[in-house]
Formats: structure tokens, C-alpha cells, sequence
């Protein structure tokens, strides 16, 4: 089991996390996933000592965290749902899944230029 109780975390005298508690019993699976700014990275720097994304799935004894280099929270996002679909402890039609697997990407003018998509290794 993995217990945080009233978890905080501040950066540059700003609070990140406040007061967060998370249990995670054996035989449940919790992904971290929300927007920009929502203290996700916060969350995978204090329980990894690095920054990253996180899922912990205990009825299987092992976790994934992924650091995508340019700092993508997209591209994170992507890969934990991938990596989640094919351990199959997400289901591919999941509306959280089709959100962060096929996200489009937008410019600036909210011209569709393309979509976030798993590498081909992160799908079965």
C-alpha cells in the first residue's frame, strides 16, 4: 500500500501541492493526468526525486514513470495512457484514454496541425 497524507510542496515560496492525500490500496490502479500547472510533476519529483509521470499499479508490483526530455506534458500523458492500454489496466475506448492518445495539436491561429501520438513500441 502507498499512503501520502497531507502532502505539501512549494516552489519559489508558491504552493504546488497543499494538503494532497493519496492511498493506494493493492489491487487498484491510478494514473496522475490533468492540466498544466495542476501539480502533476510536483507530485512525480517527490515521490521519484526527479521529475516525470507516474502510475502506480499495485496488483501487478511495479510502477511506470516516464520523463519525456523536452518537457511535453502532452507527450507525457500520451505515453503513461499507451503504456497503461497495453498492460491493459486501461481500456482502449476509455474517454480519458481517446483525450491523451490522439490529442490534436493546435497552433496559434487553432489551425488542427497534427495529433499526439504513441510511439509504435508503446502500443500492442
Amino acid at each position: 500500500m502507498l499512503s501520502i497524507q497531507n502532502l505539501e510542496a512549494r516552489i519559489d515560496n508558491k504552493n504546488i501541492l497543499n494538503g494532497l492525500n493519496l492511498n493506494i490500496n493493492p489491487g487498484e490502479v491510478h494514473a496522475i493526468m490533468g492540466p498544466n500547472g495542476s501539480g502533476k510533476s510536483t507530485l512525480a519529483n517527490v515521490l521519484s526525486g526527479e521529475g516525470g509521470f507516474v502510475a502506480i499499479i499495485p496488483q501487478k508490483r511495479f510502477g511506470i514513470a516516464v520523463k519525456i526530455l523536452d518537457g511535453s506534458t502532452r507527450a507525457s500523458e500520451c505515453a503513461i495512457a499507451a503504456l497503461l492500454c497495453a498492460l491493459g489496466a486501461l481500456p482502449p475506448a476509455h474517454p480519458a484514454t481517446l483525450k491523451r492518445m490522439h490529442a490534436p495539436i493546435v497552433n496559434w491561429s487553432g489551425l488542427h496541425t497534427g495529433e499526439i501520438r504513441p510511439a509504435r513500441g508503446l502500443t500492442l
